[in-house]
C-alpha cells in the first residue's frame, strides 16, 4: 500500500497521527501535484471524521484548487479529471451538509467537462441563474458522492439543496436494474424517486434535469412522483451543464431536415420502419432532404449536413462504453468508408452550428460514457461539440412503430412551432396510451439532452 492510501485509509477510521505521518513522508518522498491534492482529501476526511468541518472544508478545497490548476496543462479536460473528481465530490457533500448552498452547487460544476478555454460559473453566475427562471420553469441538478444523493433545486428564484443518505453504490444498484429490465423494476424507481422529488412534482410545466454521471442513465419519464409519472406532470429535458440554463432556445425548425434512413449497412438488417420515417419527412418539411439505402453513406452525410436545421438518422448503432468516441452509426459502404462505420469522434467535427436538433434512432443512442469523467462522451458529447443545439435518442433498442410515433409527434410540434421537450412529451404520452404502463420501455427510454432552455 502507497503512503497515499495509508493516509486515506487511516483518515477514515480517524487515525490522526498515522494519517499526519503518512501525509507528511507522501509528500517528502514525491512532493508533485496528484500527491498534493490526495494527501489534502485525506486530511480533509480526517478533519470530518474528527468534527472539524470548516477544516474539512478548507482542506478540501486545497485539494480542489490543485485539481484546477492542473486541468490548465492538459489538452483534453476529461483526461485531467480522470480518477481526480474525489476533490469536488467531497467538497460539495460537506457545503451542502454545511448549508452554503450556491458554494456547493459551484463545487458541483466544476466536475463538469470543460471545452477549451472555458471557465466554470462562479457563485453569483448561478445565483443569477435561479433568479432569472422564478417560477416560468424549475431546475434540479442531481449529484451522487458515494453515500449521499445531493439535491439542488429552483425554489422562488433561489436554490436550496437536500441530501439524503444511501449505502456505498446502493443508488448506481438501483440505476442498473432499471436500465437492465428497461423501465419495469418499479421498486428501484419508487426508491430513486423518493430521494430525488420527495414525492413533490417539479414547479411548473417545464422541468430542466442536470444529472451527473450515471444518474443520466435513469429512465426519469417513468419515476412515479406523487402518484403519477413525470412524464404525466410535465415537459423535460436534460442539459449538459447549468451553465447551459442561461441559453434560451428556439422552437423546433419547419423546414431544412436532413434525414439518412434505411442504409445497406454490412452485416446489419434493412430498416423498413425507418425508411417510413424518411418517407414522413419528405411529405411534412418543406426542404427537406431524405437519402435511403446505398446512398446514406459518409459522403453524402458530410456534404448535405451544412444546410441540415435538424439532422435525423435513423440507422444501426453501437455504444461503446469504454471508449465512448469509438462508438459507431452504421451506414452504407462506399469509396471512401467501406466499413460504412461513423463514429461519434466524427460526428462531432461535422458543421452542426445551424443545426437545432439531431434525431437519433437507432438503438442504445442516448447513452453516455459509464466510465471516466465525462458523462456525456458519446453521441450526444459529439453533437453538442459540433456545435449542435439539442440530441435526441435512447436508452434501450425501440420498436419501429414507437419510433415512428415519436417522429410523426415531433414533425407535427415543429409545424405548431412547439419547443422539443414538448414534442417529445407528447409522442410519449401518446405511446403511453397506446401501449400503458406493461409496456414502459416503449416510452420511457427516450432521452432530450439541450444545450439551453
Amino acid at each position: 500500500m502507497s503512503l497515499v492510501e495509508i493516509a486515506r485509509a487511516s483518515a477514515e477510521r480517524g487515525w490522526k497521527s498515522n494519517t499526519l505521518a503518512a501525509i507528511e513522508s507522501a509528500r517528502d518522498l514525491n512532493g508533485d501535484s496528484d500527491t498534493n491534492w490526495r494527501t489534502e482529501l485525506a486530511l480533509a476526511r480526517l478533519h470530518e471524521v474528527s468534527g472539524d468541518r470548516d477544516k474539512a472544508i478548507d482542506s478540501a478545497r486545497s485539494a480542489v484548487a490543485v485539481v484546477e490548476s492542473m486541468r490548465w496543462g492538459y489538452s483534453e479536460d476529461s483526461s485531467a479529471m480522470f480518477k481526480r473528481r474525489g476533490p469536488a465530490l467531497f467538497l460539495a457533500e460537506l457545503l451542502a451538509k454545511s448549508g452554503k448552498v450556491v458554494e456547493s452547487l459551484a463545487a458541483c460544476e466544476s466536475l463538469r467537462m470543460r471545452r477549451p478555454g472555458e471557465i466554470a460559473l462562479d457563485v453569483l453566475q448561478i445565483n443569477r441563474i435561479a433568479k432569472s427562471v422564478g417560477d416560468q420553469f424549475s431546475i434540479q441538478v442531481v449529484l451522487d458522492t458515494g453515500r449521499h444523493l445531493l439535491s439542488w433545486k429552483t425554489r422562488n428564484g433561489e436554490w436550496v439543496v437536500d441530501v439524503t443518505d444511501h449505502e456505498n453504490g446502493e443508488l448506481v444498484g438501483h440505476i442498473n436494474n432499471l436500465h437492465r429490465t428497461r423501465g419495469k423494476a418499479i421498486t428501484s424507481a419508487r426508491w430513486i424517486s423518493k430521494r430525488v422529488f420527495d414525492d413533490i412534482p417539479p414547479s411548473g410545466d417545464r422541468f430542466l434535469l442536470i444529472p451527473v454521471g450515471d444518474l443520466r442513465r435513469v429512465p426519469w419519464s417513468m419515476l412515479p412522483v406523487d402518484g403519477r409519472s413525470l412524464l404525466d406532470h410535465c415537459s423535460w429535458s436534460m442539459l449538459p451543464n447549468l451553465r447551459a440554463a442561461k441559453r434560451e432556445l428556439s422552437s423546433l425548425p419547419s423546414r431544412k431536415w436532413l434525414s439518412l434512413v434505411d442504409p445497406e449497412a454490412i452485416d446489419r438488417p434493412r430498416l423498413p420502419g425507418a425508411l417510413e420515417e424518411g418517407k414522413l419527412v419528405s411529405r411534412s418539411i418543406p426542404e427537406s432532404k431524405v437519402i435511403s439505402g446505398s446512398a446514406a453513406n459518409v459522403e453524402s452525410l458530410i456534404a448535405e449536413v451544412g444546410n441540415a436545421q435538424v439532422l435525423h438518422l435513423a440507422c444501426h448503432g453501437d455504444f461503446d462504453p469504454r471508449a465512448p468516441l469509438e462508438s459507431k452509426l452504421f451506414l452504407s459502404p462506399s469509396v471512401e468508408s467501406e466499413s460504412g462505420e461513423f463514429k461519434a469522434r466524427e460526428l462531432a467535427h461535422l458543421p452542426l452550428a445551424n443545426c437545432r436538433l439531431i434525431l437519433l434512432t437507432g438503438c442504445e443512442t442516448a447513452l453516455a460514457s459509464a466510465v471516466g469523467a465525462d458523462d456525456l462522451a458519446g453521441f450526444t458529447g459529439a453533437a453538442f461539440d459540433a456545435g449542435c443545439d439539442g440530441f435526441l435518442g435512447s436508452l434501450w433498442p425501440v420498436e419501429d412503430a414507437v419510433t415512428r410515433e415519436v417522429i410523426g409527434e415531433i414533425i407535427a410540434a415543429a409545424k405548431d412551432q412547439k419547443m422539443a421537450s414538448e414534442a417529445l412529451r407528447d409522442a410519449c404520452r401518446s405511446i403511453k396510451r397506446q401501449f400503458g404502463n406493461d409496456q414502459v420501455s416503449a416510452w420511457s427510454g427516450w432521452v432530450l439532452v439541450e444545450n439551453g432552455r
